[in-house]
């Protein structure tokens, strides 16, 4: 899922948090099996790079897998240094 960087809520703290969850409870009632995670990268990039973007979310979820394993959504930009040496 890609969503449009400009959206004030998606830069509020709380806001985003609240969007997936809330996104996360809908697809888990119709599909009780699954568990959703995201990867959260939220540097503007153009087209051209989503590449380097996507990766950039596939990190966030492989480290914050082992960093924050509660959790179902992991932000690069907070990862820190643990992104960097990645």
């Amino acid at each position: 899922m890609i969503l449009e960087a400009g959206d004030a809520v998606l830069h509020r703290k709380d806001g985003l948090e609240s969007l997936l969850n809330d996104f996360t409870r809908k697809v888990e009632l119709c599909f009780p099996d699954w568990h959703l995670e995201f990867g959260i990268y939220r540097e503007e990039r153009p087209i051209s790079e989503i590449r380097v973007c996507i990766e950039k979310c596939r990190k966030a979820m492989e480290l914050g897998r082992r960093l924050y394993s509660r959790r179902n959504f992991w932000e690069y930009e907070k990862l820190g240094a643990f992104a960097a040496a990645a």
